[in-house]
C-alpha cells in the first residue's frame, strides 16, 4: 500500500495498492519459485504446503484416471479408492491439482493450481469410500489479456503442450513421488471466446487497470509499476514505491474524484438512453407483489409490474438499506430484514433485531475442514434461523444475509481473512458455493462480498482506496469465487466494496457490476452498497448507472438527485426502475414472502425423529378422540335404551 502526494509535495490523500505479485500469491508462489529455483529453496520457505493436514488414522489410495485424452470441452474425471488402513475412523480429503505448460515470457501460470477436491464419508477401519472428482477442462484455461502468446487472440485460452494432472494430499504434489499423476498431451492451442455458463462473449474490461503495469501504454497511469513473473522472480519481486514513483499528476488526481451525473455526462455511455420510461404519479395497487413470486426476470410482467410504481416510492427504496428493504404497502411488499454475517445473523441494525441465533465457525475454519457437505447444512441452518427470526420476534424472521464473505487471503496481514475462507480461489468459491445454495434453499438470499479486491480494511473508505490488477490477476484470482457463487451457487444478492477498481469505486463500476456480473455472468438480483455514511465518492447516482441497486445507508444527505426534488432525466428514471425491479425481484423470492401469496412459498424442515414423533403424538390424540367418540356414543345409548326399559 502506497500513500500518494500530489506535485506540491502535499498528500493528495489517495491511497493505492498494487497486486505487483499478480498471480503468483500464497501456494502458487512458492511452489512456483520452488520448482524453479530447484535445490533446497522450497525447503527453507515452507513448513506445511497449501492443503497439509492430519488425521487420527491412516489412508491408502488407488487411483484411476478415467479421461483417456483431454478435448476442448471435456472433463478430466479421475476415481480415487480411499482404504481406512488405521485402527480408527476418520475422513480423507483426495486433492487434484493441474500444471499447464509454461513458456517463458508468454503467459504467466503456476506450476500447480487446485483444480478440483473431494472429502470421503467417515470410513471405519479396513473399510473404503470411493470418490470421483470431475473438472472441466476450461477449468486449465489462462486468461491472456495482452496476447502474451502471440496468437491474436485474448482471453481465456490453452496453450498446446503437455498438462500434468496431479492427485495428491497438497500443493506440493510435482515433488511428491507419493502422487499419482497422468500426462496429457493438447496438440493444439484452444481458445475460449465465450462464457461456458450463459455463452456470453468475454473480453477485456479492466485494459485500464492493465496498462497501470505497462510502460508502453498509452494511459495516464501506464507503467506506474510491474508485474512479478515467473521468468525472473528474483528481479521482478515487489519493490515499495519511491518518492518520484509516488507523485501524482493533476491529471491523475483527477481520475480519482467523482463526477456528477449530467446528461452531458450520460450521453455517449453504455447506459445511456433518450427514451422516458413510464411511471406512475402515485404507487398504484393493480398487481400485488405476491404475484411475481417465481416470475422469471425478464419475464414481460415485470414491465406491467414496474409501471405502477412512483418515483417517490422509487427513490425511497434505492437509498434506505440500511440491514433492511423498506415496505411498499400499496403493491404487498414487506420490509424483509437483513443482518450483517458472515459467521450468522450477528448483527442488525440500531433496532437490535438479532438475538438468540446461533454464532458459527468463521469461514477460514469452515474451508479448513474442505468438506462442502458441511458447507451447505451450515447455510441451511442458517436459512432455518431466518425462516424462525430470532429472540427479538422480528415479524417474517430474517430475509436476507450480508455473507458468506469471498475475498482471497492475499496475505496473512488482509482486514478481513476471518471472514473469507481461502488463499485459492477454487476453495473459497467451493465452500461459498455450498453455503449460498444452503441459505437460498430456505429463502434467505445472500449478499456475497465485498466485490471486489477488498483485502484491507485501513484507509479503505476514506477516499475509495485504489487498487490495481493486470486483468488475468483479478480474473483468475479474485473474480473466480465469486463467478462461481454466480453461476454455480446462483446467488441473487451481491454486496459490492468500499475500494475503488483502478479509480472507479467498485460499487460504481460499469465493467464490474454489469460488463462482466449481470451480462458475462448472467446474475440475476440485487447489488448493495458496503456502509455509506454520505462518502461522497460512494454516489448512488453512479452506484444505479453502473449496475448497482441498493444504497446500504439510513439517510444519504448528498443523494439529491435520486431522493431530492424530483427533476429525472430519462437516464435517471431507467436506472431508478433498474434498480428498484433488481431488489423488489430478489425480495419476492425470499421468505419475505412466506405465506402472503397462495400457499406457503417456503416452509421449515426439522429432524426426521421430530417429524416422526409429531407424527404418533397427533395420531394418539386423534385415535383418543375417536375412542373418546365412540366411548360416549356407547354409554349415551346405554343409559337410553335403559330409560326406554323404565318407561315401558
Amino acid at each position: 500500500t502506497s500513500r500518494y502526494v500530489n506535485e506540491a509535495g502535499s498528500s493528495a490523500g489517495i491511497n493505492y495498492v498494487e497486486y505487483d505479485e499478480g498471480i503468483y500469491i500464497g501456494y502458487r508462489y512458492y511452489e512456483t519459485r520452488g520448482f524453479e529455483e530447484g535445490g533446497t529453496w522450497y525447503d527453507e520457505n515452507v513448513v506445511y504446503p497449501f492443503g497439509y493436514g492430519l488425521s487420527y488414522t491412516t489412508f491408502e489410495w488407488d487411483v484411476k484416471f478415467r479421461t483417456k485424452t483431454l478435448t476442448e470441452d471435456g472433463d478430466v474425471v479421475v476415481d480415487v479408492t480411499v482404504t481406512n488402513t488405521g485402527d480408527v475412523a476418520g475422513k480423507d480429503v483426495v486433492q487434484l491439482y493441474y500444471s499447464a505448460p509454461y513458456t517463458e515470457g508468454e503467459i504467466e501460470k503456476s506450476q500447480v493450481v487446485l483444480g478440483g477436491y473431494e472429502k470421503t464419508d467417515l470410513i471405519q477401519p479396513g473399510m473404503s469410500d470411493t470418490v470421483t472428482i470431475t473438472m472441466s477442462v476450461r477449468t486449465m484455461a489462462s486468461y491472456d489479456y495482452n496476447d502474451a502468446n502471440a496468437n491474436g487472440t485474448e482471453g481465456y485460452e490453452l496453450d498446446d503442450g503437455e498438462y500434468t494432472i496431479y492427485v495428491g494430499k497438497n500443493s506440493h504434489v510435482w515433488a511428491d513421488e507419493d502422487a499419482a499423476s497422468k500426462v496429457y498431451t493438447l496438440d493444439d492451442e484452444v481458445y475460449y471466446e465465450t462464457d461456458e455458463v450463459t455463452g456470453t462473449k468475454v473480453e477485456n474490461q479492466f485494459d485500464y487497470m492493465s496498462d497501470y503495469f505497462d510502460e508502453n501504454a498509452e494511459s495516464t497511469f501506464a507503467g506506474h509499476s510491474k508485474v512479478m513473473s515467473r521468468a525472473d522472480f528474483e528481479g521482478t519481486f515487489p519493490q515499495p514505491p519511491t518518492t518520484e514513483e509516488a507523485t501524482l499528476t493533476t491529471e491523475e488526481v483527477d481520475a480519482c474524484t467523482y463526477k456528477t451525473a449530467t446528461p452531458e455526462y450520460d450521453e455517449g455511455q453504455p447506459w445511456y438512453t433518450d427514451e422516458m420510461p413510464q411511471q406512475a404519479e402515485e404507487t398504484q395497487s393493480k398487481i400485488s407483489a405476491t404475484r411475481m413470486v417465481g416470475v422469471p426476470f425478464d419475464d414481460p410482467r415485470w414491465d406491467t409490474f414496474m409501471n405502477q410504481l412512483s418515483l417517490e416510492d422509487m427513490r425511497d427504496l434505492i437509498v434506505s438499506g440500511y440491514f433492511w428493504t423498506i415496505e411498499i404497502p400499496e403493491i404487498d411488499l414487506p420490509q424483509s430484514i437483513t443482518p450483517d454475517g458472515p459467521t450468522g445473523f450477528v448483527q442488525g441494525s440500531g433496532s437490535n433485531w438479532v438475538g438468540n441465533t446461533c454464532f458459527y465457525a468463521s469461514p477460514i475454519v469452515m474451508a479448513s475442514t474442505w468438506n462442502k457437505e458441511l458447507a451447505r447444512e451450515m447455510g441451511e441452518c442458517v436459512g432455518e434461523e431466518g425462516i424462525w427470526g430470532g429472540e427479538q420476534g422480528v415479524q417474517g424472521g430474517y430475509n436476507g444475509w450480508y455473507a458468506p464473505g469471498n475475498n482471497i487471503h492475499r496475505s496473512p496481514f488482509s482486514g478481513r481473512n476471518w471472514e473469507y475462507y481461502s488463499e485459492d480461489p477454487y476453495l473459497s468459491g467451493a465452500m461459498g458455493t455450498q453455503v449460498v445454495i444452503g441459505a437460498q434453499s430456505k429463502g434467505v438470499y445472500t449478499y456475497v462480498k465485498h466485490f471486489a479486491l477488498n483485502d484491507q480494511e485501513t484507509n479503505r473508505d476514506t477516499n475509495g482506496l485504489v487498487t490495481w490488477a493486470d486483468e488475468q490477476t483479478f480474473r483468475e484470482i479474485y473474480l473466480k469465487p465469486f463467478q462461481m457463487i454466480v453461476e454455480e451457487g446462483g446467488t441473487n444478492a451481491i454486496m459490492s466494496s468500499f475500494n475503488r477498481i483502478g479509480t472507479t469505486w467498485a460499487g460504481g463500476s460499469f465493467a464490474l457490476l454489469t460488463e462482466v456480473l449481470r451480462m458475462e455472468w448472467g446474475f440475476e438480483g440485487m447489488v448493495i452498497s458496503d456502509y455509506n455514511l454520505s462518502i461522497p465518492y460512494m454516489h448512488p447516482d453512479q452506484m444505479i448507472r453502473a449496475g448497482g441497486d441498493l444504497n446500504l445507508s439510513q439517510d444519504y444527505k448528498p443523494s439529491a438527485s435520486v431522493s431530492g426534488d424530483g427533476k429525472t432525466d430519462e437516464v435517471q428514471l431507467a436506472a431508478l426502475k433498474l434498480a428498484t425491479k433488481n431488489i423488489l425481484y430478489t425480495v419476492a423470492n425470499s421468505n419475505a414472502m412466506n405465506g402472503m401469496g397462495e400457499g406457503v412459498v417456503w416452509v421449515t424442515t426439522m429432524a426426521k425423529w421430530k417429524v416422526a414423533l409429531i407424527c404418533v403424538n397427533v395420531g394418539l390424540v386423534v385415535l383418543a378422540a375417536v375412542w373418546g367418540f365412540f366411548d360416549i356414543r356407547r354409554k349415551l345409548k346405554k343409559v337410553k335404551a335403559q330409560n326406554q326399559n323404565e318407561n315401558a
